[in-house]
């Protein structure tokens, strides 16, 4: 157990025996000093902790990641030229499975300039959810991935894309998974719209995966 008697300050330890004529002022008192005075000094830049038995020098941890780059699935707000708050997407990585490294891509033809630098231009409002909807292979029809805006008062864990036909139970076509949902903060700008923030949801590589969703299965993402 440390001793409050004996640290780095008093190595020789706080009570001093009188032998052979020797007081506290004597030789055992000077020893202690010079073993003080040959102790390095400990910069207060790196820091340190004062434990009873002496000094311990915590270094800096270097911060994970550098660089300041922008995370995976970043949803970042701007205001257009009209005034509306738009979601800006920073793309990230999605492979076809867990084991599958196979990265999938996002659809772009037939999508304009603004919508193919990684989901600029889609306006928001309080409540919205930006999302990644996946639309199932159908046939000869490939996978299709995009960046779409899932609106607010509609509730998302219900939300079901359905083939318009009438299969009971009902074939399920396509799934959103959801990024970061949009709120108010309460607050208004000087041309009293309101001040919008992003609760961020996703941020790691997605997979593919089959989940149970009410009895039967559905194709989501989970973070890889």
């Amino acid at each position: 157990m440390p001793s409050k008697n004996y640290n780095g300050n008093n190595p020789l330890g706080r009570a001093r025996i009188k032998s052979n004529g020797l007081d506290t002022n004597g030789a055992l008192a000077r020893v202690e000093t010079q073993i003080g005075r040959l102790q390095p000094s400990i910069s207060l830049q790196t820091g340190s902790l004062q434990l009873p038995n002496g000094r311990v020098q915590i270094p800096k941890r270097a911060r994970r990641g550098g660089g300041g780059g922008t995370s995976q699935w970043k949803v970042s707000l701007a205001k257009d030229e009209n005034g509306d708050c738009t979601a800006t997407i920073s793309e990230g990585k999605i492979y076809e499975g867990l084991l599958d490294l196979n990265q999938m891509v996002f659809e772009t033809e037939g999508v304009g300039e603004a919508e193919k630098s990684k989901g600029q231009g889609s306006v928001v409002v309080a409540n919205d959810v930006v999302c990644i909807l996946y639309t199932y292979k159908d046939g000869d029809t490939p996978a299709k991935l995009e960046f779409s805006v899932f609106p607010s008062g509609v509730d998302f864990a219900d939300w079901e894309y359905k083939d318009e036909n009438e299969a009971d139970p009902p074939e399920i076509v396509a799934t959103r998974y959801p990024l970061a949902k949009i709120l108010d903060t309460g607050e208004t700008d000087a041309d009293n719209n309101p001040i919008l923030q992003t609760e961020q949801m996703a941020s790691n590589s997605l997979a593919l995966v089959s989940i149970c969703k009410n009895g039967y299965g559905i194709l989501s993402f989970t973070p890889f």
